[in-house]
């Protein structure tokens, strides 16, 4: 994890109740922890290109780039929404799914390194 990451992992768990205009609720330490697994595993394996952001219901979105795609991926408080997005020209979903645990999402970012999705050209 660099320190851009660390930085605005710790912006966000610093949020308050009510900070986006009187919305947003303060983000839950679970919520922010698999925030940190998500970006180590995603560096540990040289994908760098992330960006993430606060949301005014307690979850974090996580953006994975990659040339031509990327990952939206959603930390809700008892799920994750997962998006599989052509980022050329419409920003099109190719696909999406709601996981239950933070496992089954792991499993499914390996079934697309499988596949060859990460590689860049």
């Amino acid at each position: 994890m660099n320190e851009n990451h660390l930085k605005k992992l710790k912006d966000i768990e610093n949020l308050k109740n009510k900070w986006f205009f009187g919305k947003g609720i303060k983000i839950k330490p679970e919520t922010l922890n698999f925030s940190r697994e998500l970006i180590n595993y995603c560096t540990d394996r040289k994908w760098n290109k992330i960006n993430l952001f606060p949301g005014i219901k307690g979850e974090i979105e996580i953006l994975i780039y990659f040339e031509e795609t990327y990952f939206e991926i959603i930390f809700v408080n008892d799920y994750f929404d997962f998006m599989y997005m052509n980022r050329k020209n419409t920003h099109n979903i190719l696909s999406k799914e709601r996981f239950e645990n933070f496992q089954m999402l792991l499993d499914e970012l390996n079934n697309y390194n499988n596949q060859g999705v990460f590689t860049e050209k």
